[in-house]
């Protein structure tokens, strides 16, 4: 009973740190609410949810620009979604698009339709990008910052974390590979995909 009660108190204690956040918090850069900037606020880790399984496991320089990043996310999700959309015009020969000009039209409407996706906030948007549901782990919302015993048991749970997650991203900037940490996750994630987990 001993045994199965302490089984228990950390199957309870696991599910209690494996959190993610929504995919639109990464999109925020403009307001005090922003978990991208350098600031460590304790707050950023109760407005992550427990989650069975994070779905995505964010590497990335602490230091990198809050803005880049935000549109880095942004981009990532858009293209994501919509690629399978978009590949068919990008694969329309030229003669095509020259001989049917409604199809030229279309073409030169992306850019501002790419635009208006990048800058919206619609929640209709969000909900078609999947980002308004749980699934991202960032380290900065969903690892204690400040309580010492929640922080390293976070840490201690980074193998967890990613072998639960189904995709890395890689927040790159120039500085990436200098860091420890962000070298540890990419190659840890290498192995897995070596090992045949992912």
């Amino acid at each position: 009973e001993g045994e199965a009660g302490a089984d228990a108190k950390l199957s309870a204690f696991l599910s209690n740190i494996t959190r993610a956040i929504p995919l639109q918090m990464c999109f925020d850069y403009r307001t005090e609410e922003a978990i991208l900037f350098k600031n460590i606020e304790t707050r950023d880790f109760f407005r992550s949810t427990p989650v069975a399984a994070p779905e995505v496991f964010v590497s990335h320089v602490w230091s990198g620009d809050a803005v880049a990043t935000a549109w880095a996310f942004r981009l990532t999700a858009i293209l994501r979604r919509l690629g399978c959309v978009l590949a068919p015009f990008f694969s329309i020969p030229l003669l095509l698009i020259i001989s049917f000009p409604p199809i030229a039209m279309i073409m030169n409407s992306f850019p501002f339709i790419i635009n208006w996706f990048l800058t919206t906030n619609n929640p209709i948007v969000l909900k078609h990008l999947n980002a308004d549901q749980p699934r991202i782990w960032l380290d900065k919302a969903t690892v204690h910052q400040t309580n010492r015993d929640l922080n390293q048991a976070g840490l201690a749970c980074f193998d967890r974390f990613l072998q639960q997650s189904q995709e890395l991203w890689v927040i790159f900037t120039p500085v990436y590979f200098t860091r420890i940490w962000c070298i540890y996750e990419f190659a840890k994630w290498l192995h897995m995909i070596d090992s045949g987990i992912h």
